[in-house]
């Protein structure tokens, strides 16, 4: 990375309306867990209800990815596909506001659905403006700011949902997720992208975006193991309340400040470790990080403390920040220009069936305790590393000449 990126890139044209604009949409992303669960539970009394509707939203994302990526592929602006997703967030969360106020919290689950459909383009479609509104040179530190979002945002979303539903009410969380929202959609709208010649088929279908995956060990190596690795994450969400309650004989609240410990290492690793992606390839930082992140991670039961606790899993983080930036370098890199917004949509799905069935292997495992609970976790991203090393040297003389190069030397 050139020295002095970083200053460089505010004061590129539109790119500070693109990161507002995505930052408050991932943090309202990241509130609804919250604010929407204790609005429902609060109004029904029933919490499995409240479960219901947090999970109705992530359910029609894993299907809805790869073909919003489709769709962005063969935009000439996919900026409004973009501005497209936060006005129907808005538009469910009022109505899911509307059947709440009416007496019929079970209808929440209506818009919760819809909502879920173009719920995984705040996640990754953001990503894929990058190129267009970011000169090249300052892509490494524009890919290094995206990473930290993610961070950011699973710190601030729940955190402000917490404060708002425990100090006001939780409708008045409900409304903020709204309000970040209608932001989010007025910063997109005003970014400056250039317009595309039209793609018709020359997008391809979905097959053809998985083959673009698959027929490139680099990100098909990159795709596998953050997608492990995202299973090993999910394990966390029962895995910090255990490490607070049985390693630490401290109350289960304590898993939040090591949910934040993670966040904040993860934001310092991927902004403070983002010059290594000038002379490394994208994809073997990627995994490179989720291998340290991973054997770090094997130190968390052996805390006696909550400073040593912080101090442990914020370092795992801070080892596990490059891994997002590198992935999205990669897929920058070596996905076909016409099927990017495929090759990230269709990671994103990945990465929340991943996240949820670590979660659920989690759930299986905590009758055993915190110990086999945070070693799933640590394995999980060890094999991660692994399984995508493996894949990345697949055929590696059978690649593309163009990809081929990338691969083997250092982003320009």
């Amino acid at each position: 990375m050139e020295p002095g990126a970083f200053s460089r890139l505010r004061r590129e044209r539109g790119w500070p309306r693109l990161f507002a604009a995505a930052l408050l949409a991932r943090v309202s992303n990241e509130m609804f867990a919250v604010a929407v669960l204790l609005y429902v539970v609060a109004a029904s009394g029933d919490t499995a209800l409240g479960g219901l509707v947090v999970a109705a939203v992530t359910l029609p994302s894993l299907a809805s990815g790869p073909l919003l990526g489709r769709v962005l592929d063969r935009m000439r602006r996919p900026v409004r596909l973009l501005a497209a997703d936060q006005a129907v967030m808005a538009a469910c969360l009022v109505a899911l506001i509307a059947v709440v106020e009416a007496g019929a919290p079970w209808a929440a689950l209506v818009p919760a659905l819809a909502a879920g459909v173009t719920f995984p383009l705040s996640t990754a479609g953001f990503t894929t403006l990058l190129p267009g509104v970011v000169r090249p040179a300052l892509l490494p530190a524009a890919n290094a700011v995206e990473a930290s979002t993610y961070g950011t945002a699973l710190v601030a979303g729940p955190a402000l949902a917490s404060l708002l539903a425990l100090g006001a009410d939780p409708l008045a969380a409900v409304a903020t997720q709204l309000g970040l929202k209608l932001v989010a959609l007025t910063l997109i709208l005003g970014v400056p992208v250039a317009a595309r010649e039209a793609r018709g088929e020359e997008a391809g279908g979905i097959r053809a975006g998985l083959r673009a995956i698959a027929d490139v060990p680099a990100l098909l190596g990159v795709t596998v193991g953050s997608s492990i690795a995202l299973a090993g994450r999910g394990t966390l969400v029962v895995g910090f309340p255990l490490l607070a309650t049985e390693v630490l004989r401290l109350d289960r609240d304590v898993a939040g400040f090591l949910w934040a410990a993670m966040a904040a290492g993860t934001i310092a690793g991927a902004l403070g470790l983002a010059r290594v992606l000038h002379h490394r390839p994208p994809a073997i930082v990627a995994l490179g990080a989720l291998g340290a992140g991973g054997v770090l991670m094997l130190a968390w039961p052996l805390a006696t403390s909550l400073p040593i606790a912080l101090a442990v899993v914020g370092l795992a983080g801070f080892a596990l920040g490059p891994s997002l930036s590198g992935q999205i370098g990669a897929r920058q890199q070596l996905a076909p220009q016409e099927l990017q917004g495929q090759v990230f949509m269709t990671a994103a799905s990945l990465k929340v069936g991943a996240f949820a069935l670590g979660a659920g292997l989690a759930g299986a495992l905590a009758a055993s305790g915190a110990e086999p609970v945070l070693l799933a976790a640590a394995l999980l991203h060890v094999a991660g590393f692994a399984v995508g090393a493996l894949l990345l040297r697949r055929e590696r003389s059978g690649l593309p000449a163009a990809a081929a190069g990338e691969v083997a030397g250092a982003p320009e």
